[in-house]
C-alpha cells in the first residue's frame, strides 16, 4: 500500500449550483443506529492499458503478499467467484472478493487511504461519509487524517435507492459521487466500484473497500 507524504492534496473545486456544492449528510450516532467513524477504506484506482481490469483468482496480493484464488461465501450467495485473499500476516482469508485481488494483468495502479464513517441507522439505511485523506506518522506509525473532504454516499432502505455527493481529486484523479442516483443498493458488501477520472488519461474505474476481514 503505498504512503502518504504529509503534502496538501488539490482538492476539486464545485460551483455553487452542483450537487457536489450540498452533500447529503448523515446522523453519526445516537438513536439512528451505529456509526464507525475513522474506519479506515482502501481505494484503487486501475490505471491499466494492459488489460481489462477484475479481480484475479492467483498470484499475491497488489501488495506483493498472501494468495489470490477462486471461492464461494454467503456474501457471494454461495457463487464461486474469482478475488478472494489469502492474508498471511495474520493468517484470515477474506469472505468476498477483495481489493488486494483487484487490477489487471501488469496494469498499472493507484492505491490510497482514507477515513469514513460508516453509519448504519436503525431504518436498514446504511450511509458512508467520507471524512478524509489518510496516511502514516513518520514518528509514530500511526494512520491520521491529513486532508478533510466533503463527499457521501447513501442507501435509502425505503426508496431502495443509492444517491452519492460530493467528491475529490487525489494526484489529479477526480471522483465525482454526485454521479451515483441509482436503484439498489450499491454498499451492501461494504464496498463500491466507481469511476476516476483524469484530464489527459481520462476515465478508470475505482475500487472502494471498507470491510474488516
Amino acid at each position: 500500500m503505498k504512503k502518504l507524504a504529509f503534502l496538501p492534496l488539490a482538492v476539486l473545486a464545485f460551483t455553487a449550483c452542483s450537487d457536489l456544492a450540498n452533500p447529503v449528510t448523515a446522523p453519526e450516532s445516537g438513536s439512528f443506529g451505529v456509526a464507525s467513524p475513522m474506519t479506515l477504506l482502501n481505494a484503487q484506482i486501475v490505471i491499466s492499458t494492459g488489460g481489462a481490469a477484475g479481480y484475479r483468482s492467483s498470484g499475491p496480493g497488489n501488495n506483493g503478499k498472501g494468495e489470490c484464488f477462486s471461492s464461494s461465501s454467503r456474501k457471494t450467495n454461495w457463487v464461486v467467484m474469482p478475488g478472494f485473499w489469502r492474508n498471511p500476516e495474520d493468517n484470515t482469508t477474506s469472505d468476498k472478493p477483495h481489493a488486494q485481488c483487484y487490477g489487471s494483468g501488469g496494469g498499472e495502479v493507484l492505491d490510497f487511504q482514507m477515513f469514513v464513517n460508516w453509519v448504519l441507522p436503525s431504518s436498514g439505511s446504511q450511509n458512508l461519509n467520507f471524512q478524509g485523506f489518510a496516511g502514516e506518522d513518520a514518528e509514530t506509525g500511526e494512520m491520521v487524517l491529513t486532508e478533510a473532504v466533503t463527499a457521501a454516499v447513501h442507501y435509502n432502505a425505503q426508496k431502495k435507492t443509492t444517491k452519492g455527493s460530493g467528491g475529490f481529486t487525489y494526484e489529479g484523479w477526480t471522483i465525482d459521487f454526485s454521479t451515483i442516483n441509482t436503484t439498489g443498493n450499491l454498499l451492501a458488501n461494504q464496498t463500491l466500484q466507481h469511476t476516476a477520472c483524469h484530464a489527459t488519461i481520462g476515465c478508470r474505474p475505482v475500487l472502494l473497500d471498507w470491510s474488516a476481514d
